[in-house]
């Protein structure tokens, strides 16, 4: 793959795929079949072309992108992504690469937490 054009504004990426995600969620796993759903340009269809055969390794969420990164505290730019499922229509957040091991691996100790045990400070 080779960049040809930069734009100077972020575009809101959302991805789709076939899958049933439902399946999938809350868990690392390797998946492919992802492609760009919007924005739709002519560069986005090559590049779901060449997405579509690749896997990845993802950490897929029913979760809001938002309250994610609030409940969590993650940084504005921690990279989370929008993943359409095709046969139920419904939205869920994913995370690629190290950064789904490392959503997995916040979001079990998060769970792991007991309230109870945790030292209340006056």
């Amino acid at each position: 793959m080779r960049i040809e054009a930069f734009q100077q504004e972020r575009e809101f990426l959302i991805l789709k795929s076939d899958k049933n995600f439902s399946e999938y969620s809350e868990r690392v796993c390797v998946l492919n079949g992802f492609s760009i759903d919007e924005p739709r340009t002519l560069v986005n269809t090559q590049v779901s072309g060449v997405l579509k055969r690749q896997s990845f390794v993802c950490y897929i969420t029913k979760r809001d992108r938002g309250e994610l990164r609030r409940i969590l505290k993650l940084p504005a730019f921690f990279p989370l992504y929008i993943v359409r499922d095709q046969r139920r229509n419904r939205d869920y957040t994913v995370a690629f690469g190290k950064t789904a091991l490392l959503l997995d691996s916040v979001l079990l100790w998060q769970s792991k937490k007991n309230l109870e045990d945790e030292p209340i400070i006056l």
